[in-house]
């Protein structure tokens, strides 16, 4: 049986934030609060650097499948490994091989057709902070094993991508998180280092920092390798890259290695041999949402800048963050693929505070009978691929077109799973009480949208929707862009991808995928002045600039 829908898109980075308890928890105690019966029987391990103090822990979901890993298990940490990707750029840019303001084009085959806009080329930096223009994949991306979609990816495939290209805006612009970006880098790394690049990592890397069971992509003799599994708790394949590709995410590391690692960068001078990489490796490169050092992901908090990357893999996740000013780092690997259902960054601030607010198990339970009959019917994945939704014998049944059945499982956070595959259709209910879902795979969220009939469907023509186009800011540093793409009205806020609007009334556009309905307001003389943006019960208003 075949995915839903194809991504394969390794894990980015987002954290939430507690109020901490008085007295903190141990990692176990807050391990369990999460996993305790948790439907993925996941096995989790977490370590907690506290100045001089590490504390480890490890909770199984499911005792009777507990898997006999330890502290020096190598996991598959996923895009962690792009952090080790801008480490090696550190040292070429000091070597003065690579400038980060080099066009990609001098680094790249000669006659590569590499997009401009407007004669601005795409820069090695702009491929180390997302912010390339490029899209997560490359456009000739086509996968023979989706359970090991990397697997045969080629050079003519990553670089040949290029010649398909059109950048809708200057490189260095917008921020939108590409595996591709971080593949191209990694290639140009690769063909810059005197030997392959699994060798050059260990010997640049992983031997200085102590990292003794850390490999890129295989693995180190003498080094057990857990096994992955889908979150339904199903068995699923290990990813493998092109040695030249593999700093997107083929890094295979113990809990061990990454306390080596995150004690690095606490302290940069404890490894005289990367000292200047791994301070030069924390400075901003991109300070507009989100902030971006050499791979990390940076937010500033009370304590100072927080450092972090997760990471999620066919049947891993992963999760390192650090606060060099605070002494701290915390750190958790999983033997589920975990990204589709939030991923481990809850789980991580409820162990730096010592909390378990928030926290609890994913457990199967059955479905209310109102909400499976008010999901059944036509529906539309991302606007393309016909679907269909119906109740068997108390469960329901999704099946896409020209694809199989699937009876999807119901958990105790609200989500429909499919057991055979990493799928997720969370349900969204919209404040006139209709619903609309999210399909979450491969780390990707798409919209599925219930088919309407036709005297449903407003139309408008392309001077209606130009009125509607602009930036409206929501937050500080925090903008709505409104545009017009292929006579679709889209929307798409700062760091994150563009969705349709679909217009359902005077002035009134939906994205019911994503519970968002947005009120247009008119001025005197008819044009469009701002809007009123409604989500999850609130009710953002918007100026027009």
């Amino acid at each position: 049986m075949r995915p839903i829908l194809l991504t394969f898109a390794l894990a980015a980075m987002a954290l939430v934030t507690f109020a901490a308890d008085a007295e903190p928890l141990s990692i176990d105690a807050i391990l369990s609060a999460r996993f305790d019966g948790d439907r993925s029987g996941a096995c989790v391990l977490a370590a907690q650097i506290d100045g001089d103090r590490v504390e480890t822990g490890k909770v199984c979901a499911d005792p009777e499948r507990a898997r006999n890993w330890n502290a020096d298990t190598s996991f598959e940490i996923g895009s962690i490994s792009k952090t080790f990707n801008g480490l090696m750029l550190a040292q070429a840019v000091a070597a003065g091989t690579i400038s980060l303001d080099d066009p990609i084009a001098k680094h790249l085959p000669k006659r590569t057709n590499v997009p401009t806009f407007d004669g601005q080329p795409i820069r090695i930096r702009h491929l180390l902070t997302h912010t390339a223009g490029l899209p997560s994949l490359p456009l000739r991306f086509a996968p023979k094993k989706p359970d090991n979609p990397y697997a045969d990816l080629s050079d003519a495939v990553l670089i040949g991508s290029l010649a398909d290209l059109k950048l809708s805006a200057a490189p260095g612009t917008n921020w939108a998180y590409s595996n591709w970006g971080a593949m191209l880098l990694s290639h140009i790394l690769a063909h810059h280092a005197k030997t392959d690049y699994p060798t050059a990592m260990q010997k640049t890397l992983f031997e200085p920092i102590g990292m003794t069971s850390a490999s890129l992509g295989g693995k180190r003799k003498g080094v057990k390798l857990a096994d992955g599994h889908l979150s339904s708790g199903a068995p699923t394949a290990h990813w493998d890259f092109p040695d030249t590709m593999g700093g997107v995410g083929a890094v295979r590391a113990s809990l061990h290695d990454l306390i080596a690692y995150a004690k690095a960068e606490l302290h940069p001078d404890s490894v005289p041999a990367l000292s200047a990489a791994l301070t030069e490796s924390q400075e901003l490169l991109s300070t507009s949402a989100p902030q971006m050092a050499w791979g990390w992901i940076v937010r500033d908090t009370d304590g100072g800048r927080r450092y972090a990357h997760e990471g999620g893999t066919g049947g891993f996740s992963s999760l390192l963050m650090f606060e060099p000013k605070r002494g701290r780092a915390t750190i958790v690997l999983s033997d589920a693929a975990l990204t589709d259902v939030g991923g481990l960054g809850q789980v991580a601030m409820a162990i730096d505070q010592g909390t378990t607010e928030g926290l609890a198990p994913r457990r199967e339970i059955a479905a209310d009978a109102e909400l499976l009959k008010a999901l059944t019917g036509d529906w539309l994945i991302s606007g393309a691929l016909p679907a269909k939704l119906w109740v068997n014998d108390g469960n329901l049944v999704l099946q896409a077109q020209g694809q199989s059945a699937f009876e999807l499982g119901h958990d105790s956070a609200g989500a429909f799973f499919v057991r055979p595959v990493d799928a997720v259709l969370v349900p969204v209910k919209a404040e006139d009480g209709t619903y609309s879902l999210r399909l979450h795979q491969g780390g990707g969220v798409v919209p599925v949208t219930r088919v309407k009939a036709p005297e449903q469907v407003v139309t408008l023509d392309a001077a209606a929707l130009a009125a509607y186009v602009g930036k409206y800011p929501l937050a500080p540093n925090f903008v709505l862009s409104v545009f017009v793409d292929q006579g679709q009205l889209m929307a798409q806020a700062t760091g994150q991808g563009a969705f349709a609007l679909t217009p359902e009334g005077q002035d009134v556009f939906t994205a019911r995928a994503f519970g968002i309905e947005i009120q247009f307001n008119r001025a005197v003389d008819g044009s469009v002045k701002s809007l009123n943006l409604k989500q999850g019960g609130a009710n953002t208003p918007a100026e027009k600039q």
